[in-house]
């Protein structure tokens, strides 16, 4: 069995609030093998973002987020290196596209200056020969007219335009891992599936995984090849893609499920889902769901339920999902 590109174990971030220190995500047990496309799902606030953000510790410094555990890189282990040497796998390796794209850019400089101080600085070249690479690179990405976007502010284009750059930008040093948080939150469904097929491309043509970070479940299921769930901070089932649909385990992943199919006894599940996932400083002692699962027992109340393997590739954090 092939070594996994990316391997997170006992991952945790707390932030140092005055009140006390609030865990926002918790043992986190995970790991993307080499081209796969590795889908987190769940809802606003599960904590995706934060564990997206912890695996290059991508945390400004004195924010009051502190990360422990381990997180292996080929054979790196990330979280004991250097910033200079963590900038450097950041800008060969692993590469980010986040959901807001006008967020990631500098609005009062011109995408021709950010896009080739990219490049020079992931692979130092003439600048001239830069401009030609840029030029290839969004026209991969489905830019007809690289010419007038290159020459354009941030401002000037439509989110759409904005999320094509900013997917070429992380393709363009062919990484081994993309993180993708929520990349087509900001756009229409139309062009949802065309930046996807990017990312999937990118994957099936070279040898990049994807962690794709969404809270769409159909995404997850037309994209996927493996899936994990996140609840308030913890990963509650992992499983193929074609088992997981076919039939999740636990009863958080159940209730999704039926709200992505939109079936009838989802409408009573609404009220419940609009309250979760709990404030990680508030979150309720043994099963962080318990409160709102229809199995629940006495013992779910009181301990906390460990990520176990319930089958081959398959775990869930729930001893009551039969």
């Amino acid at each position: 069995m092939d070594n996994p590109m990316l391997e997170a174990r006992n991952l945790s971030v707390r932030f140092q609030d005055p009140k006390g220190d609030i865990f926002l995500i918790q043992d986190i047990n995970l790991s993307l093998k080499h081209g796969e496309i590795f889908a987190l799902v769940g809802e606003s606030g599960s904590g995706k973002t934060t564990l997206a953000c912890a695996l290059t510790k991508l945390f400004l410094p004195f924010s009051g987020y502190e990360t422990s555990g381990d997180i292996y890189f080929e054979e790196h282990k990330l979280l004991e290196l250097e910033d200079h040497a963590l900038r450097q796998i950041r800008k060969n390796n692993i590469r980010y596209v986040f959901q807001e794209p006008a967020q990631s850019l500098n609005p009062i400089s011109r995408i021709k200056t950010q896009y080739v101080d990219a490049i020079v600085n992931a692979a130092p070249m003439e600048a001239n020969r830069a401009v030609e690479r840029a030029t290839i690179e969004l026209k991969n990405v489905g830019i007809e007219n690289p010419d007038d976007v290159l020459r354009s502010y941030p401002h000037e284009l439509s989110g759409g335009t904005l999320q094509r750059i900013l997917i070429a930008l992380a393709l363009s040093p062919n990484p081994d891992l993309i993180i993708a948080d929520e990349p087509t939150s900001s756009v229409d469904a139309p062009l949802r599936f065309q930046l996807l097929d990017l990312l999937d491309n990118a994957r099936k043509n070279g040898r990049s995984s994807v962690l794709l970070i969404t809270h769409d479940l159909n995404i997850a299921n037309r994209y996927a090849d493996t899936v994990a769930v996140m609840y308030a901070g913890r990963i509650v089932e992992v499983a193929p893609k074609d088992m997981f649909f076919d039939a999740p385990f636990h009863p958080y992943s159940q209730m999704l499920c039926k709200g992505a199919r939109l079936t009838d006894s989802f409408i009573d599940d609404l009220a419940l889902l609009s309250e979760h996932p709990p404030h990680p400083s508030d979150l309720p002692r043994g099963c962080k769901f318990h409160p709102m699962c229809s199995k629940v027992q006495d013992d779910c109340r009181l301990f906390e339920p460990q990520l176990e393997s319930i089958e081959v590739e398959r775990k869930v954090r729930c001893p009551y999902w039969k």
